[in-house]
């Protein structure tokens, strides 16, 4: 949830017609939340892996 309630405005500002500095901000801070969000799961869905190949 924070991750849409961050990377709102953002898009937002991208589906306009934003001057470049602007463009180039905007843009890293919804990838840098979408790494963000990619690196917050995987460390869950890893220790979910190893513990279903123990049980195994």
């Amino acid at each position: 949830m924070a991750f849409l309630s961050a990377a709102f405005p953002h898009l937002l500002v991208l589906s306009d017609a934003p001057p470049t500095s602007l463009r180039v901000t905007s843009t890293a801070a919804v990838l840098l939340g979408l790494v963000a969000l990619v690196m917050c799961w995987l460390p869950p869905v890893n220790r979910y892996r190893k513990e279903s190949r123990a049980s195994v």
